[in-house]
Order: C-alpha cells, then sequence, then structure tokens
C-alpha cells in the first residue's frame, strides 16, 4: 500500500505536472498544448507551372568589354552599375567569374547601358 500511494517511479508511473495557481484561479503560467505538426503536400512531379520567359543562359563575355568602357566613360563604379541595371551591386564581380544570363536579363542590361549612352 505504502509502495502504491507515494513511489510513483517503482510503479513506472512520471510524476504528474501540477501547475502553480494564483488567487483567481488561473493557472499562473498558460502551457500550450502540444500540436502535431501537418503533413507536407507536394504537388505531383507531373504538373509543371508554366514558365513566364524563356529559360535559355548565356555567358556575358560578349558583355564585359561594353560595360567596361561605360564604367570609365560615365563615372560608375562598379556596383552603382549593378545595382542601377539589376539591383545587383555584386552583378559585375559575378559576371567576370562566369555567371550565367537569362535572357530576360541580358535584355535589362543592353536596354541600361543604350539608356545610357541615349542620356549622354
Amino acid at each position: 500500500m505504502l509502495i502504491y500511494r507515494s513511489n510513483l517511479a517503482a510503479r513506472g508511473e512520471p510524476k504528474p505536472y501540477i501547475a502553480p495557481v494564483d488567487d483567481d484561479g488561473f493557472p499562473s503560467v498558460y502551457i500550450r498544448p502540444r500540436r502535431r505538426p501537418s503533413p507536407r503536400v507536394r504537388p505531383p512531379s507531373a504538373i509543371r507551372r508554366p514558365q513566364r520567359y524563356e529559360r535559355t543562359t548565356s555567358q556575358a563575355l560578349d558583355l564585359l568589354p561594353r560595360i567596361q568602357s561605360a564604367l570609365s566613360l560615365y563615372g560608375l563604379t562598379p556596383t552603382e552599375f549593378g545595382r542601377e541595371a539589376l539591383g545587383d551591386p555584386n552583378l559585375l564581380g559575378q559576371l567576370a567569374g562566369g555567371r550565367r544570363l537569362r535572357s530576360v536579363t541580358r535584355a535589362r542590361i543592353v536596354a541600361y547601358l543604350d539608356r545610357l549612352d541615349r542620356e549622354a
């Protein structure tokens, strides 16, 4: 009888948690109940989203000389050029390192260079 009443560890049961209660009768600490994570639902691999643009890429080695001449002609730093052309301050460093450009990105760079030529 003594083991049954007081020694919960001998019975293999954990000690029950009793939350401290304030004067108003509610627990002073809110204990959030556990929730099971919802299973992740993935679309089947057979369904593909339509592409809005053509995904062809190419290296920008032919653009680098034109960009370098624009930098010296208009007094821009490589960071300023990348930030104004695409919003990417690391653009020229990555292009020199072999970054490949999509056709849309290449068109934006060429349009920015053309705009610089028109404004000057």
